[in-house]
């Protein structure tokens, strides 16, 4: 089977993308398929910005955080003119099927060019497990894992009693990372986009603001700087120490478990093209690999699980916030 495959990386960068690379290289060579990678640019598409993708090009390259093309913009590709630029690139360097590993943006860029006639898949991939319709995807058990390190590093360090920590985790859209943290970790509170930046705090750490130590507050990035003095009412006698790890948490090294993730997703994606299965996003959900359809991620919210909130054991805390 003579196919081209091109492959694209976009959003943010997510651990676990190069791992996602090397899978659908791999799987796509061992089918007899000529791989390209289609790199970053500032400018428009143009066929010098594709590489050609090798066994040898993708060896090594799974530990790496970001992504060995670059994360590129793909939100031009959703204008006309972005479009017809990217589709005579692509015409161009013939290709015949593309992946496009990312977020949202990037898979709102892959469905257009399904639309367009072309074979396309997609591979979710982003810290904040934000894509719908799938419970777990590439780079957010990474992130999770930064996070929870450096909670743990500060509960280690001996307190002061005249400190408020608060750290920013990665989340411009969701706040998954922040509740997930803040339950695994124990935080004293968190910080979410979805309660409009009212602080939420555990019940079972309800007096932990005002006892001895020094307290821990979790904030989704979107949320940080604009509750970051307010939050500092909450102790008046104590000093706000500001923590962010949002940007460490989008560059990490990969877990193990998104390694394999992503190893498992890539090959899926390529398995599925070849069976003249495309239009969906892979991801993980109930214990298995899933496919969306495109119309069911693109352009659709995922909210917070209602069973985490329920486990977090959240309630507001508003009055605190809006009397500053």
């Amino acid at each position: 089977m003579n196919q081209r495959l091109a492959i694209v990386t976009g959003d943010d960068p997510a651990p676990g993308m190069n791992a996602a690379l090397r899978s659908v290289t791999r799987r796509a060579l061992e089918l007899g398929w000529q791989v390209i990678g289609i790199c970053d640019t500032d400018g428009d598409l143009l066929p010098e910005d594709c590489i050609p993708l090798t066994a040898r090009t993708v060896d090594g390259i799974s530990p790496r955080g970001g992504s060995l093309l670059g994360c590129m913009d793909t939100r031009p590709m959703l204008t006309e003119t972005g479009m017809n630029i990217a589709r005579h690139c692509l015409t161009e360097t013939r290709v015949d099927a593309l992946i496009f590993i990312g977020g949202r943006e990037t898979q709102a860029a892959a469905q257009a060019f399904a639309q367009s006639g072309l074979p396309v898949n997609g591979i979710a991939a982003s810290v904040e497990n934000d894509v719908a319709g799938l419970e777990m995807i590439i780079g957010t058990d990474s992130a999770l894992n930064i996070a929870l390190d450096k909670i743990d590093y500060l509960r280690a360090s001996t307190p002061t009693g005249h400190l408020l920590h608060l750290i920013e985790v990665a989340g411009r859209s969701s706040g998954y990372l922040a509740l997930m943290s803040a339950v695994v970790g124990g935080a004293a509170a968190v910080i979410l986009p979805e309660t409009d930046g009212e602080l939420v705090r555990n019940v079972a750490n309800v007096a932990a603001l005002t006892e001895a130590g020094d307290p821990i507050i979790v904030a989704a990035e979107a949320t940080y700087d604009a509750v970051r003095v307010r939050a500092s009412s909450l102790a008046q006698e104590r000093k706000l120490q500001g923590h962010q790890i949002a940007h460490a948490q989008r560059h990490a090294a990969p877990s193990a478990y998104d390694r394999l993730l992503a190893t498992r997703l890539g090959a899926q994606a390529v398995d599925a093209l070849v069976r003249g299965e495309s239009g969906v996003v892979f991801g993980f959900t109930h214990g298995a690999i899933h496919a969306v359809p495109f119309a069911e991620v693109v352009g659709q919210a995922k909210p917070l699980d209602d069973d985490l909130l329920h486990l977090a054991a959240l309630h507001t805390v508003s009055a605190a916030l809006h009397e500053h």
